[in-house]
């Protein structure tokens, strides 16, 4: 029988283990297969005789089965599960974490389950009746596809080989029905069990398996010097008590905080700073981006775009952070739990401001605020001068060609947005949001104008 999981995801706990101990059963157990088959069996093909389908599993379970896997790694998320005293938005509070532990499979590779067990023509047909209506193997989120092969005479290349015998490290055991078995047998649960004081199901036994030698081959590393290098990190809020767009700039503020209290020693990168002043390398160091992807005036979105790469301490810093905090003189912006989504090359990490491909016309996300304050701002013909001005310092600092065309847009909402950094004193400077049009092409993110690093000055692609 060979399994094929879709979305490239195996969940599945050991019979023997808690939820939250980070362990995945691989290869899944002949226990766990026989079960799919019985549940499948009972949820969608009722009108299969049972003394058929039960004779058919016992024979397959006389002898325990030999396993092809492909090469797979080990993944997890943490998740806080709510209990029935929870509090909406206080930290802490009623909140369960939950370890949720998951093997990455690459989706177009089968894991064969081989059978010692010959099959006639009509127990073929039933296992493939049965094998065709598996919708997962494992927990729900395991979705595969399965179907019954005839075994190469040639072994499968590039796959582990599992087969009973005792292993070297004698942690790899699987548990397998005890023939004969009745349909009752394979209807025990967990709960069930512990209740009567049994630890292991009635009619089943453990069986070691060893690995073959003839592993797969090794995998192939990525050359020095790969343009798939670390430039973005990306994490999303819970929709509880997001934080308004207008505050944009207090947001990456603290987000800068939070990253380099995580990185625990002093980081060019990160802080932007040399021990002789601003760092200038061309805006490379990392930005502080809070944006909306659901464009609701709400924050859904935090991200750190450092152009010129991150290096393993700011990318072991930044994987650490988990929860976002404002500072006392910041209250009302509360604290968020942060699910980390990606940490990639930007065009993987920030897709809506990259755009499927270099574009000409660009539109404000956030507000300009120009890099020289200007005061006769009411003058427009002086305030579109000086604009174009600053933005042509502005693209030269990014090696950036000057847009062709500068417009101004309308935007009710860009009076409320702080234009100052928490830790500075708010001043009056003023700030418009502007659409800008290039002669050739750009590659995004694009980001212009004072506190560029700290959300202001964000730009999207325009179709």
């Amino acid at each position: 029988m060979a399994v094929r999981f879709p979305f490239g995801r195996y969940h599945a706990t050991p019979w023997d283990a808690s939820v939250n101990e980070g362990r995945v059963e691989w290869p899944p157990s002949p226990w766990r297969i026989i079960r799919a088959l019985v549940s499948t069996w009972k949820v969608r093909l009722p009108h299969l005789p049972e003394d058929e389908v039960m004779g058919l599993l016992n024979h397959l379970m006389a002898d325990p089965p030999v396993y092809w896997t492909p090469s797979t790694s080990l993944g997890h998320t943490r998740h806080y599960m709510p209990s029935k005293d929870h509090v909406t938005n206080v930290p802490g509070r009623n909140r369960d974490l939950a370890f949720d532990a998951f093997l990455v499979i690459n989706p177009d590779q089968d894991l064969i389950v081989e059978f010692a067990r010959e099959l006639d023509t009509d127990q073929k047909d039933l296992l493939s009746t049965l094998a065709a209506g598996v919708p997962y193997l494992g927990r729900a989120d395991s979705v595969c596809h399965a179907r019954v092969i005839e075994m190469p005479s040639i072994a499968p290349q590039g796959l582990m080989r599992y087969e009973p015998g005792i292993s070297q490290t004698g942690d790899n055991r699987l548990l397998i029905p005890q023939t004969p078995f009745r349909f009752q047998d394979l209807c025990q649960s967990p709960t069930a069990l512990r209740a009567s004081r049994y630890v292991d199901p009635n009619r089943t036994r453990w069986v070691e398996y060893r690995r073959s030698r003839t592993a797969a081959p090794p995998r192939k590393r990525l050359p020095t010097g790969s343009s798939s290098k670390v430039t973005a990190a990306r994490w999303f809020l819970p929709d509880a008590g997001r934080p308004p767009m207008v505050e944009a700039v207090a947001v990456g503020h603290i987000l800068r905080q939070a990253v380099m209290r995580q990185v625990r020693v002093p980081s060019q990168v990160l802080s932007g700073k040399t021990e002789g002043g601003p760092l200038r390398d061309q805006h490379k160091h990392a930005h502080y981006l809070a944006f909306s992807c659901q464009n609701d005036a709400r924050i859904d979105t935090l991200a750190v775009w450092a152009p010129g790469g991150l290096g393993e301490r700011e990318i072991a810093g930044i994987a650490r952070l988990r929860r976002l905090s404002a500072p006392e003189y910041l209250r009302r912006l509360g604290t968020y739990r942060l699910g980390l989504e990606v940490l990639a090359s930007t065009e993987l990490a920030l897709p809506e401001l990259v755009g499927p491909s270099p574009s000409q016309t660009w539109v404000s996300v956030t507000p300009y605020l120009p890099g020289r304050a200007y005061t006769k701002w009411t003058d427009r013909d002086r305030r579109v001068a000086h604009l174009v001005e600053d933005l042509k310092r502005e693209v030269g600092y990014r090696s950036l060609p000057m847009p062709s065309r500068i417009e101004e847009i309308s935007s009710p909402n860009w009076r409320r947005f702080r234009r100052a950094r928490p830790n500075q004193k708010r001043g009056s400077r003023q700030a418009t949001s502007l659409r800008l049009t290039f002669e050739h092409p750009v590659q995004g993110p694009l980001a212009l104008g004072a506190l560029s690093h700290f959300g202001l000055g964000l730009f999207r692609p325009s179709t």
